[in-house]
Formats: C-alpha cells, sequence, structure tokens
C-alpha cells in the first residue's frame, strides 16, 4: 500500500507547489500569533567562530535563523540603505534586519497574500513594510534597493533566471543580492551557472551545507513542537518533510548530512555606477 511520502514522490512539481502554497496560506490562518517567524533551516556560525552571535531575550528562541541571516547579509553594508527582501515568508528576517541593521527602509515581498497579512500584523519595526508580489516580476521601479535578500525562496521558483533578471533591474548600480539556497548535488553547478550569468559580479561564495545540517539537529525538538502545536494532522508531513523533522523528514535531514544537497551562501554586485570623466 503506497505511503503519502510515496504519493509526494510521484507528484509532479507543480502540483508539489501548490500543496506548498496552500500549507503555507493554511500556517498562517493557523498560527495567528508569533510562535513561528522563520521558515528557514538555519546555521551554526562560522566553524571557529569563539562567541555566538550576541541575542536579545525576545530574539534567542530564534537563533538559528537568525544566524543564517546575520551570515548571509555579513558582505554588504546595510545602515541606512532601502533593502527588499524578495520571499520574506512569516517576516521574520526582515523584522530582525530592520531592528539591527537599520536600514533606512525594508521592504519584506511575498507572493502568499496571507502571510503578508500576517507580517503586517505582527511586525512593527521603524522603516518596515510588507507588500505583495511575484520574484520573478517585481512591483518597484528600476534601481529602487541598495540590497536584496533572497533566503530560502529560489528552490521554489519556476524561472530562477528571470529572477535574477529582475533582481538585477531593481537594484542600484553598485547593490548587493544577499543569497542563500539549496539544490540537489547534481544541480548545485546549474545554481553557480544562473548566478555567474545574471550579469551581476559574484563577490563571495560558500558551501555552508554542514553548517546548516549541524542547524537541523539542533533545531529538531522545537521544530517538531511547533508542528505539532499548530498544524493540522493532514498537513504535519508537508510541513515535517519542509522542516525536515519527524519520519517524513527524515530524507531531507540525511541529503543535507551526507552531502546529497549542498547549501550556497553568495554574495552578488551590480556593477557601480561609472565614474564622471575628467
Amino acid at each position: 500500500m503506497a505511503t503519502i511520502q510515496d504519493v509526494w514522490k510521484r507528484l509532479p512539481r507543480g502540483p508539489k507547489r501548490w500543496l506548498r502554497r496552500q500549507a503555507w496560506e493554511q500556517l498562517s490562518r493557523i498560527d495567528t500569533g508569533s510562535d513561528l517567524l522563520f521558515l528557514n533551516h538555519g546555521c551554526e556560525l562560522q566553524a571557529g567562530a569563539a562567541h555566538g552571535l550576541p541575542l536579545s531575550e525576545r530574539d534567542e528562541p530564534n537563533r538559528y535563523p537568525i544566524q543564517l541571516y546575520h551570515r548571509v547579509v555579513a558582505p554588504a553594508p546595510l545602515h541606512d540603505a532601502r533593502v527588499l527582501e524578495i520571499g520574506c515568508g512569516r517576516g521574520g528576517g526582515a523584522d530582525y534586519l530592520a531592528r539591527h541593521h537599520a536600514p533606512r527602509e525594508m521592504v519584506g515581498l511575498d507572493l502568499t497574500r496571507t502571510a503578508v497579512d500576517f507580517c503586517r500584523r505582527t511586525h512593527r519595526a521603524p522603516g518596515l513594510r510588507f507588500e505583495c508580489g511575484n520574484a520573478e516580476a517585481l512591483p518597484f521601479p528600476d534601481e529602487s534597493f541598495d540590497a536584496v535578500v533572497n533566503v530560502e525562496s529560489s528552490v521554489l521558483y519556476d524561472d530562477v533566471p528571470g529572477f535574477l533578471a529582475e533582481t538585477r533591474r531593481v537594484l542600484r548600480p553598485g547593490g548587493f543580492l544577499l543569497f542563500a539556497d539549496y539544490r540537489k548535488r547534481e544541480k548545485a553547478p546549474e545554481l553557480l551557472r544562473q548566478l555567474r550569468a545574471s550579469g551581476l559580479a559574484l563577490r563571495e561564495q560558500e558551501d555552508i551545507t554542514r553548517d546548516v545540517a549541524a542547524s537541523m539537529g539542533a533545531e529538531a525538538v522545537r521544530k517538531q513542537a511547533l508542528i505539532e502545536r499548530h498544524a493540522p494532522r493532514l498537513l504535519r508531513p508537508t510541513f515535517q518533510r519542509f522542516a525536515a523533522v519527524g519520519e517524513p523528514g527524515a530524507r531531507e535531514r540525511r541529503q543535507f548530512q551526507d552531502g546529497s544537497r549542498v547549501y550556497l551562501r553568495a554574495a552578488l554586485q551590480k556593477a557601480p555606477a561609472p565614474s564622471g570623466g575628467a
């Protein structure tokens, strides 16, 4: 008899994406509080880091997801900048960046209307706002932002080169794309080719799979408890698979642990404006 996992594996990519979106829509309706503010896998700090990232009591429960944001945005100054996060989800990352990096403006963009409504109700940091929109057709004018942040969102896009072209369009000269996501090992070279072909200069790239896998282990109990608290029983396997916890998520955990999935962090920069001639 086929299990839910067997049925999931046989589904085409389109229906899988639709089901994921329905799950996130449902989550936004169920968890109207602030238990779940981040949807990323989290990250350990770099190997050899002498001290943990200092966090307030408010932020400590989300240490690992915040450490991923900290690591992703480190290459670019965000103070007094106009910053866009594409795929902001529950808004925890955008809120943290607004509170701790003091951008002039912080915009969180997500495709899911209920997620955007949740973010607007929940997060009130100065200069922070949330908009609904598509990563592959950004609703912003050319050269609107000094930095674009994209964390664990591109894996769901139909057109990654289109997303990168839109990112390049809305970045100001000299602006940064601060990126993190994972792929199956055989797909990772394609992602790197797409980044290099984006028209943005690849300033940094780093394989952080090992540190993400360590975070998964440290976060497993907390994430499982959140799923049991908020997700309807029928949807729990979907959330467990995404969060890599429980039996439905066992395969995902193993893939990060054995390296058959690769997690990349990258910083890309748009060419600065030409300097004036003599």
